[in-house]
């Protein structure tokens, strides 16, 4: 189902080999393209090109961003695209440590409203990073009730667009591939990109907690697990790495108590028959009984967070 398999204790130590059960043996090479019409789970092999991948590892968020500006918000529903209604919003500069920010669920004077077609007015540094929270938006059908969700990585443009996610989506993430959401547990998604921004299919995603211990699924249907994008629609119960949309999910994520980020890494072969290598590594805070986003999860930054992929 996911790259996690094993039901294994949550303290289990990281694997400094690398080479365990955690990926499938039939794990591909990296690619992007376009879906095969023959195979739809399989990237179409006359499209399929190597990803661009000379800034691994060399990368940075933007080290200097401009002075503030003010950006419209369009914030949107992740399954139909239509626009969330007055939402509520706060946003973060990267360079203020997004990551040291609580997430709050009660929209106060700190946050910003938007109008009915979900547009808000945000204040930011021009061309740097930041992280938008939208708070969660009640209603008695879980169709038009919106959970709480933090964007990690928004870079910041005159125009600027997220999702929010209603709780019937992020009840059908975990249903796709036989489980339930657990009462109080988290969920993040994104997708890889190479340094020419071309969606990389063929990867994999482990999520680790804050003391760099990875998680794995286990047998039980509340039990936290991977899964993948179709490159069409939501996920399927046959995705074992990222599809040519390369969106990844976990679902079923224990928040940490103390609040702490979690590591999210991608991962992918190279080279036919080598082991995986790290990709692509971030961190952030996991939202109780919401989503987490990574608006893309780029390949790994020189700046970027301490992942235990990385090794000592």
């Amino acid at each position: 189902m996911g790259c996690e398999t094993a039901a294994v204790p949550m303290d289990a130590p990281v694997d400094a080999a690398r080479d365990g059960p955690w990926y499938p043996d039939d794990l591909p090479v990296i690619a992007w393209g376009m879906i095969d019409p023959a195979h739809v789970g399989l990237i179409d092999p006359a499209t399929a090109r190597a990803p661009e991948l000379s800034c691994l590892g060399t990368r940075t968020s933007p080290l200097h961003p401009g002075a503030p500006r003010t950006s419209t918000l369009h914030i949107v529903d992740f399954l139909n695209a239509a626009p969330v209604p007055n939402p509520c919003v706060r946003a973060f500069p990267l360079v203020d440590g997004a990551l040291s920010v609580v997430p709050d669920t009660v929209c106060d004077g700190t946050a910003s409203m938007g109008d009915a077609m979900g547009v808000a007015s945000l204040v930011l540094p021009d061309m740097g990073w930041a992280a938008i929270e939208i708070y969660p938006i009640p209603d008695p059908d879980p169709a038009f009730a919106y959970v709480a969700t933090i964007v990690y990585n928004v870079p910041v443009y005159p125009d600027l667009r997220v999702q929010s996610v209603t709780q019937a989506t992020r009840n059908l993430l975990p249903a796709a591939i036989g489980g339930t959401l657990r009462d109080g547990s988290g969920t993040i998604g994104t997708f890889l990109i190479d340094c020419a921004s071309h969606f990389i299919y063929g990867a994999v995603l482990r999520v680790a907690d804050p003391d760099g211990h990875y998680l794995r699924s286990g047998p039980d249907r509340t039990d936290f697990r991977v899964l993948y994008g179709t490159g069409r629609s939501l996920p399927s119960s046959t995705g074992r790495w990222t599809h040519v949309d390369s969106v990844a999910l976990a679902v079923n994520i224990e928040p940490p108590a103390d609040g702490r980020p979690l590591f999210f890494e991608l991962w992918g072969r190279i080279t036919a028959g080598a082991a995986p290598t790290l990709l692509a590594c971030e961190a952030g805070r996991v939202l109780p009984d919401g989503v987490t986003e990574l608006y893309s999860t780029s390949l790994v930054r020189a700046d970027g967070p301490r992942c235990p992929g990385l090794g000592p």
